[in-house]
């Protein structure tokens, strides 16, 4: 690639490569990486400057925060969050519904004595509640 004279195997940042001319073309003021096709178009963008909408700023938009150098929906890091209290909440009513289906017994001078099936019904509301 050629910037000023000079040949470079890869175009520095602030620059495109533009292997079908074979030279570096300019990148927009605070860009590092631009779209070759489009340089309006960033795709990396210089420290401290945050990449919202293919244009860099030094900060995000409300609801946005800045994440190594791009601006990230605030809600997306919630998602994350939710699916481990999902898993946690299956295995809870997994261990409640069968903890409370088993079948109960007490030992009554020497004999064992069945206890009611009412717990069955029980376990049953509870996980549909859950639900």
């Amino acid at each position: 690639m050629l910037l000023d004279s000079t040949c470079y195997s890869d175009c520095p940042l602030n620059y495109a490569n533009n292997f079908e001319m074979k030279r570096c073309d300019g990148c927009q003021t605070g860009c590092d990486r631009c779209d070759v096709r489009n340089l309006t178009k960033c795709e990396l963008c210089s420290e401290d400057l945050f990449l919202y909408n293919d244009t860099c700023s030094g900060s995000c938009p409300e609801g946005w925060k800045g994440k190594d150098r791009v601006c990230v929906n605030e809600s997306d890091d919630l998602r994350v969050l939710y699916f481990p209290f999902l898993i946690s909440a299956l295995i809870f009513t997994i261990v409640v519904f069968f903890g409370l289906l088993k079948k109960k017994a007490i030992l009554n001078k020497g004999v064992m004595e069945k206890v009611s099936n009412q717990w069955s019904v029980s376990a049953i509301i509870a996980c549909v509640s859950l639900l």
